[in-house]
């Protein structure tokens, strides 16, 4: 963290949710000193110097995890800062106490409004780093968030801006689904409700956004109790089997997209979902959200445990939890490349490549021979486009490329690559290449499918993460996913690692990709009891 903001004072006006004081207030800004911060506390609110240490503050304590988050929030608290969505140690009973009781007591005094609005940030640290009023001050400017948007202005003009935000959402009560839908199509982007007051709505941009005309895979439930049958039980034990497992996750429920939060399109997609153990007082929760605040963007997929208890319900350890992403299903627009081999093997098997999968791995390209073993092999592309290859945040991973729509040669069947028994087909190339190279240290790859002359199909297959002993596991990933999903081209040449190195195209040589499906599962055990759930968004 780079730096501290200097003390100074401010004309501050009001600071209730969607209410407004009859006169301004002197306010004192108070400069922290907590792990190098690079933020200040303004009359409740956290203050950033800008959107860039606003990120910075927040992607560090993501970095360094919960345990050195909680630290950090507990000397704000401490100071007076109360969070939106507190980040607590479990452990620290005195502290959870504490604002047990006060939220209590506010809601009694009628400030309801401090626990309405839950679910509108799936981030939970930037949910963290807003306080009580969903508010905070980024520059000189405050922003709020609602289930109507984000209403902000300049600090002098906050009164004004609260005035705004409360009649904007006076009947917000009685809004639906498609009222949401139809505010982010017609009134998108920032609009000056009033002079210097504005608002913000997230546009509908991707294709399985719930107000895009996408949506969210069926069956199950996202809530419930009691034994939840069909929460995934296996012949074989999970914990000892990845044969048992692997049923055990193809047997979860798919949750319904998380219908009781409806209002969280406003900003994007936060969907979550839970599945209650035998003894209800304890529930899994798979969460996933792709959101943009103007201020903060994030992606990430969270799996967690909680207990029936404060404020609404607390973290509480598992024996394990588990959270993996099934697959990632993009396209793009390439055209087929025309692709020629240079070598001795079995020039008429490679003649049919075109029903057989390239493997690229490591700077090399790669065939699997009669013998089941990776031959390396020298290739050119003679016609359209170089060979498209993808990577993670800018590491190498493993390629394969499929000519065809569909291949009888490895086991395809019909023309839906994408049912069941080819995904899992599809799935096995990874798997197997990667039980046979002891160097490689990645368990996730890509497979791209030629589906037509014009169009690949790109699926990326993710490594699941496996922790003992915990409340919760995350998985994070960049707000552009054109960050983490480097598409880049090779034409082949003489070395492909040259070709990685001196030809890598660019994101725009592959043109726009659109997001078709994303698949994720999350499940955890106590004892020998397994809940878990999955979440299809198409």
């Amino acid at each position: 963290m780079k730096k501290h903001v200097k003390l100074f004072s401010y004309l501050l006006v009001g600071s209730t949710l969607l209410l407004s004081c009859d006169k301004d207030e002197f306010v004192f800004e108070e400069e922290l000193s907590i792990n190098d911060s690079n933020f200040s506390m303004m009359n409740g609110k956290l203050k950033f110097a800008s959107k860039e240490d606003l990120a910075e503050t927040i992607n560090y304590q993501k970095n360094e995890g919960r345990s050195t988050a909680a630290n950090t929030f507990e000397n704000l608290y401490q100071r007076g800062f109360r969070s939106h969505k507190p980040i607590i140690d479990k452990n620290n009973v005195e502290l959870i106490s504490k604002l047990k009781q006060e939220r209590q007591e506010k809601v009694q005094a009628g400030r309801t409004d401090i626990i309405q609005g839950n679910d509108l940030i799936g981030d939970p640290f930037f949910a963290a780093v807003l306080n009580e009023d969903k508010e905070i001050i980024v520059g000189e400017s405050i922003y709020k968030y609602t289930p109507r948007g984000l209403f902000f202005s300049k600090i002098e003009d906050s009164s004004k801006m609260r005035k705004v935000a409360a009649q904007q959402n006076k009947f917000n009560k009685l809004a639906k689904v498609d009222a949401i839908c139809e505010l982010r199509d017609s009134e998108y982007g920032i609009t000056e409700m009033e002079s210097g007051v504005h608002r913000f709505v997230r546009p509908v941009e991707l294709e399985f956004d719930t107000c895009g005309g996408g949506g969210y895979s069926g069956g199950g439930s996202s809530s419930g109790s009691g034994n939840n049958s069909g929460s995934g039980s296996s012949t074989e034990n999970p914990r000892n089997s990845e044969v048992g497992l692997n049923e055990l996750i193809q047997g979860l429920d798919i949750c319904n997209g998380g219908e009781e939060n409806w209002f969280q399109n406003i900003f994007g997609d936060y969907n979550f979902c839970h599945k209650y153990f035998n003894d209800d007082e304890f529930r899994f929760e798979l969460d996933y959200w792709n959101q943009e605040w103007l201020i903060y963007a994030s992606v990430g997929v969270e799996a967690e445990t909680h207990e029936e208890g404060w404020l609404w319900w607390n973290n509480v350890d598992s024996d394990e939890i588990i959270l993996g992403i099934n697959k990632v299903h993009l396209t793009y627009n390439l055209p087929a490349p025309d692709i020629a081999f240079e070598s001795n093997y079995v020039q008429n098997t490679l003649n049919q490549f075109h029903s057989a999968p390239l493997y690229m791995h490591n700077g090399r390209f790669l065939v699997e021979n009669n013998n089941s073993i990776y031959e390396p092999v020298k290739i050119k592309v003679l016609n359209n486009t170089a060979l498209p290859f993808f990577d993670i945040r800018g590491e190498n991973v493993l390629n394969i490329y499929l000519g065809k729509y569909f291949g009888q040669d490895i086991g395809l069947t019909n023309y839906d690559i994408f049912n069941e028994s080819n995904i899992k087909q599809i799935y096995k190339l990874g798997i197997d290449f990667l039980k046979k190279q002891a160097s490689s240290s990645r368990k996730d790859f890509v497979v791209t499918v030629q589906r037509n002359n014009n169009t690949i199909d790109v699926l990326y297959f993710d490594e699941m993460k496996r922790n003992y002993n915990t409340d919760e596991v995350e998985i994070k990933f960049d707000s552009d996913w054109s960050v983490v999903f480097g598409a880049k081209s090779a034409d082949g040449g003489d070395s492909f690692s040259i070709d990685y190195q001196a030809t890598l195209g660019s994101l725009d040589y592959l043109g726009d990709y659109k997001y078709i499906s994303v698949d994720i599962y999350g499940l955890a055990r106590r004892g020998n009891e397994w809940k878990g759930l999955r979440l299809i968004m198409k």
